[in-house]
C-alpha cells in the first residue's frame, strides 16, 4: 500500500505541471487542443500495441471506460482553459480538482467501499468551499470585472466532466485482476485514453480547423506528454495498489490535496493572484475537506 501512496504522490506533482502548461496556454493563448491532440496520437501509437504483443485479462467493460476517460479528460483541460482565461488560475484548479468527490461516491454506491461518518462530512465541507470559492472568487480584480463570472460557469462544467473522467478511469481498479495489474497493463490504458484524447481532438478539428494550428505549442505539447504518461501509468498503478487493500476511495483525495496545495503556491508565485479572505477560507475548507476523506 505504501507504494500506492507513493505513486499517486508523483501522480500529484505531475498533475501540477499539467496544471502549469494548461495555466501557461491560458495566459499565451496559446492552441491547447492541438497541445494535447499531438502528444495523445504519439503516446496512444507507442502504448496501444502492448495489448496485442502481450496477453493481458483486460475486462470489456475497461477497453470503453478508460478511453471515455479521455475523451472527458479532453473536454476537463479545454473548459479548465477558457476559465484559466477569465478567472483566478489557482481557485479555477481547486474547484475542478475537487470533482474527485464523485468517483469517491461512485466506489461507494457502486463497488461498495466503505463509508465512514467522515467522509460524509469531508463530502460536506467541500461542496461549502466550492461555494465560497465560486462566489468570493476573484481577490485582486478592477471594480467593474467583478460581476464577470462565466469563468464559474466554465469551471462548473469542468467540474462535472472532471468527475464522470475519473469515474471512467477509476472503473479499471475494481475490474482488473491482480495478476493482471502492473506497469504493461497501466502503460496500455494510458494508451486507450490517449486514444480517446486524440479522437477527440480530431473531432473537434472537424468542427473548428483552427484547432490543427500548432503556432508556440512545441514546447509545451512535449511537456505535457511527458507528465500526462508519467501521471496515467502512476495513476493507475496507484489506485491498483490502493484497491487491491480496499481502500480506492482514498486515491483521488491525496492526489487532489496534494495537486492543489501546490498549484496554489505556483499561482500566488508565477501569477502573482491574490486570493479574497472568503475565497482563502474556501480553499481551506477545500483542503480540511480532502483531509476528513482520506482519514
Amino acid at each position: 500500500m505504501a507504494i500506492g501512496i507513493l505513486f499517486l504522490a508523483i501522480t500529484a506533482i505531475m498533475w501540477v505541471i499539467l496544471g502549469a502548461v494548461i495555466s501557461h496556454a491560458a495566459q499565451k493563448n496559446l492552441n491547447l487542443g492541438f497541445i494535447q491532440g499531438a502528444g495523445a496520437i504519439v503516446l496512444a501509437a507507442l502504448t496501444i500495441p502492448i495489448y496485442f504483443l502481450k496477453d493481458m485479462s483486460v475486462p470489456p467493460a475497461v477497453l470503453i471506460a478508460v478511453p471515455l476517460s479521455g475523451i472527458g479528460n479532453y473536454m476537463t483541460f479545454i473548459l479548465m482553459n477558457k476559465a484559466m482565461q477569465k478567472g483566478p488560475n489557482g481557485l479555477v484548479w481547486a474547484m475542478i480538482q475537487s470533482a474527485f468527490a464523485l468517483p469517491f461516491l461512485m466506489g461507494i454506491f457502486v463497488f461498495h467501499v466503505p463509508c465512514p461518518k467522515t467522509r460524509i462530512i469531508g463530502i460536506i465541507l467541500l461542496l461549502l468551499a466550492m461555494i465560497l470559492m465560486g462566489v468570493f472568487g476573484k481577490g485582486n480584480e478592477k471594480k467593474e470585472e467583478k460581476r464577470n463570472y462565466i469563468w464559474i460557469v466554465y469551471t462548473l462544467l469542468g467540474f462535472l466532466v472532471a468527475g464522470a473522467t475519473q469515474s471512467c478511469a477509476n472503473i479499471p481498479s475494481y475490474l482488473i485482476k491482480e495478476e493482471a495489474s502492473g506497469i504493461l497493463t497501466a502503460l496500455f490504458r494510458a494508451g486507450l485514453s490517449s486514444g480517446g484524447i486524440f479522437a477527440t481532438f480530431f473531432a473537434h478539428g472537424l468542427i473548428d480547423r483552427k484547432i490543427f494550428q500548432w503556432k508556440n505549442c512545441i514546447g509545451s505539447t512535449v511537456v505535457m506528454t511527458i507528465a500526462t504518461v508519467l501521471s496515467l501509468v502512476f495513476t493507475f498503478i496507484g489506485l491498483d495498489r490502493l484497491a487491491q487493500h480496499n481502500a480506492g476511495a482514498i486515491a483521488y483525495p491525496m492526489i487532489v490535496g496534494i495537486s492543489i496545495a501546490i498549484f496554489m503556491i505556483y499561482t500566488s508565485i508565477k501569477l502573482k493572484e491574490r486570493l479574497s479572505f472568503p475565497a482563502l477560507c474556501g480553499v481551506l475548507l477545500c483542503l480540511s475537506g480532502i483531509v476528513v476523506i482520506a482519514l
